[in-house]
């Protein structure tokens, strides 16, 4: 038992590291294409506002 609970919690974290790596790349690859039709400044706005977004689409998950 507290094998599998050992594998369950490595799987967890090794998850939520991918999934973090994924999103910085994603993240990365939205501003260099933002970047070639549009000012750094533009840029940055719609970044944050997408920022916005997604951490409010992760509240209303994790309220329900």
């Amino acid at each position: 038992m507290k094998k599998c609970l050992l594998i369950l919690c490595s799987l967890t974290i090794g998850s939520s590291f991918a999934s973090s790596v994924v999103a910085n790349v994603a993240e990365s690859a939205a501003m260099a294409d933002c970047l070639k039709t549009k000012t750094q400044l533009e840029c940055n706005a719609m970044e944050k506002v997408g920022s916005k977004a997604v951490q409010s689409v992760k509240t209303s998950q994790t309220a329900n």
